[in-house]
């Protein structure tokens, strides 16, 4: 139950060889300003199981445009960006470190953090 009340983190398994992540979705032009307004209840959380070869999600992998990895202590700092899944999981698996990771669709971000501990 504590796994809802920290809907953009994620949980990774001792051996690295996978991880749960919780994603949040956000339209793509969704300002931070207007955060709370006209809104009654948080999202519904998507979870997604990452592993070294695929990404398990109700998130058409044919939508996805784009696979970033952003610092997780810097929203700014955007570390990489991939365009195919296979990159994207190399790079994961291959870097440990805590990551924000943000899935780009047309019309969605999803996003949520990757903790490597």
């Amino acid at each position: 139950m504590v796994i809802l009340l920290f809907p953009a983190f994620v949980f990774a398994d001792n051996d690295q060889q996978s991880a749960t992540v919780i994603l949040e979705k956000r339209d793509i032009g969704h300002k931070q300003d207007d955060e709370g307004k006209g809104r009654r209840c948080p999202a519904r959380p998507i979870f997604c199981i990452i592993t070294p070869d695929s990404i398990q999600s109700p998130i058409d992998p044919t939508d996805i445009i784009s696979y970033e990895l952003w610092d997780a202590d810097d929203p700014e700092i955007c570390i990489a960006a991939f365009s195919d899944q296979s990159s994207f999981l190399t790079f994961l698996f291959l870097s440990p470190a805590n990551y924000h990771l943000r899935l780009v669709t047309n019309s969605y971000v999803y996003s949520g953090n990757f903790l490597n501990n």
